[in-house]
């Protein structure tokens, strides 16, 4: 995959959500979340994959517990019908389909996931996703901005848990104007 700019991006005729996650990127964000919200996780959790691709899919072949589940929209298991299938509490990673972001943080937030994380550009953490989440009863525990060559501008992983206690954004909708 060439880097393309925004025009490219938006002059395209579909979109491609179709982007492989690097293995070790996957594995960091794993491990970002593991550390990040240890005091949290339980063994019993189950993780979620929205997005396996395969079984040897970047973040479904690395994550180290016994309850793991996965969509993938080829085997006919599309995220957006998704049914948890017990009632222990859920953690979703992944790398989700931007032209979806909406449909999915919507999704995610409609399961009630005690932990979601995802690998997303910059760009695309926007306050309309940070306020939807928030008025769900999450909040924006952490976040962490890197580069992966190819992808377009800096990437992050961000992480929302269902928790009351303050998130590290604070969003203040005010439209300032020159004379004020």
């Amino acid at each position: 995959m060439s880097s393309c700019s925004s025009h490219k991006i938006k002059a395209r005729e579909s979109a491609n959500d179709v982007v492989l996650t690097p293995r070790q990127v996957a594995k960091n964000h794993i491990d970002y979340v593991i550390e990040n919200q240890k005091d949290i996780i339980k063994d019993c959790d189950v993780w979620l994959d929205p997005c396996r691709y395969n079984e040897e899919g970047a973040y479904y072949s690395q994550i180290d517990k016994m309850n793991i589940d996965y969509c993938e929209i080829t085997e006919g298991k599309d995220f957006l019908e998704y049914q948890p299938r017990d009632k222990n509490d859920l953690i979703i990673i992944g790398n989700p389909p931007y032209s979806l972001l909406n449909k999915w943080f919507e999704k995610t937030i409609s399961l009630k996931p005690k932990i979601f994380s995802y690998l997303i550009g910059v760009h695309n953490l926007t306050c309309k996703r940070i306020e939807m989440a928030q008025e769900a009863g999450y909040r924006l525990a952490n976040m962490q901005w890197f580069k992966v060559y190819d992808y377009y501008g800096m990437s992050m992983f961000c992480t929302f848990v269902l928790e009351d206690k303050p998130s590290i954004i604070d969003i203040d909708r005010t439209v300032y104007r020159k004379d004020n």
